[in-house]
């Protein structure tokens, strides 16, 4: 996946999400599902796991500074 891809992944998911919040309805899970972009699986469970990871080490950081 190339580098700008991930802002126009970005505005296609967000631009779905604001349009199912103006009409109403629930999102469908396949609206912001990998597979309609494209993108490997591996790919999206790599960017998934890094993201935790960092999440859980900010929380640690914050939590031992206290």
């Amino acid at each position: 996946m190339a580098k700008d891809d991930y802002f126009k992944l970005v505005y296609a998911i967000l631009t779905e999400l604001y349009e199912c919040k103006k009409s109403g309805t629930k999102v469908p899970p396949d609206a912001i599902h990998p597979v309609r972009f494209g993108i490997p699986v591996s790919y999206w469970l790599d960017w998934t796991i890094v993201n935790k990871v960092d999440r859980r080490r900010e929380k640690n950081q914050k939590s031992s500074s206290n």
